[in-house]
């Protein structure tokens, strides 16, 4: 079955709709140097402007944010086989404080993804789907899709390293609730691992537009990404309903905006002062027994 054949309104992380809320954020108690999160004014003088940045070619950037992905299902992969396998990891980089942007999964490089140089401009991204059928009114989840997924590593992360804290990380990783979490982070990082791929392939090409695009090699990207998740995955048959978007053919869209008054990074994603992410609910929780082994 292609990847995302089911409808979008279906159950779990493939909801397109936003998720209800079941339990406080997972950041909520654990503190993290994030991109700032204070109102940004809009910029007018050009000197203020942070030059620091590069300024890539769109499609090269693209690219490069398809492979930071793809590294990143990498190490979660890593992590699904060390559960397999009954093993342990090493959570590289870290050290005794809580650092959940830091280890076992490293989304740091993110912040460079949402804040960037376009015409020597600073401009933040969002990201959305645009179907056949309505290319005139594009699907702004990505963003939110985007959320979920850095939520998910943000408490893999903080699960990990409070179990590391007390010498009980090869224990923890035996929790039965874990293998749900670390196979959505999969799914998820496999998904924008060819989103950002078949993005940067349409940049490329300039096309005027959805109804003039061969979504034939698009979606070879879109299958072989999702391969390669359900090879990695605890639960492989769980593979379609983890999926963060369901319809297709669709295409990834990109709308830059220059820095504006309330705008927010949330666990890394970029939000605008009108857009605001649901909270993503907390997936495993570490027992007493277990903290106290």
């Amino acid at each position: 079955m292609p990847f995302g054949k089911r409808p979008a309104m279906t159950t779990g992380y493939r909801s397109i709709l936003p998720v209800e809320p079941t339990d406080s954020d997972p950041m909520a108690k654990v503190p993290l140097a994030l991109a700032p999160s204070v109102a940004t004014s809009l910029s007018t003088d050009p000197e203020s402007d942070d030059d620091w940045r590069d300024d890539k070619p769109t499609a090269q950037r693209l690219i490069d944010f398809s492979e930071t992905m793809f590294q990143l299902f990498g190490k979660t992969a890593e992590l699904a086989d060390a559960i397999r396998n009954g093993e342990t990891i090493e959570l590289s980089g870290w050290d005794v404080v809580l650092q959940p942007d830091v280890a076992p999964i490293d989304i740091r490089a993110l912040d460079g993804y949402f804040t960037f140089a376009e015409n020597g401009q600073t401009v933040h991204p969002t990201y959305g789907y645009a179907l056949p059928g309505s290319p005139n009114q594009p699907d702004d989840s990505a963003q939110q899709h985007l959320h979920e997924l850095t939520s998910r590593i943000i408490e893999l992360n903080g699960f990990c390293q409070r179990a590391a804290q007390d010498d009980a990380l090869g224990v923890a990783l035996q929790l039965p609730a874990l293998p749900e979490l670390v196979d959505r982070i999969l799914v998820g990082a496999a998904h924008f691992t060819a989103y950002f791929e078949n993005l940067a392939l349409i940049k490329a090409q300039a096309s005027s537009g959805p109804m003039t695009i061969d979504y034939a090699p698009l979606l070879q990207t879109v299958e072989r990404r999702r391969l390669l998740a359900t090879e990695k995955m605890l639960a492989p048959d769980k593979v379609e309903a983890y999926a963060p978007f369901g319809p297709w053919p669709y295409i990834g869209i990109e709308t830059l905006t220059r820095p504006l008054t309330g705008q927010r990074f949330h666990n890394k994603i970029f939000f605008p002062p009108n857009k605001l992410p649901p909270s993503v609910p907390i997936v495993v929780r570490m027992p007493e027994s277990v903290v106290g082994a």
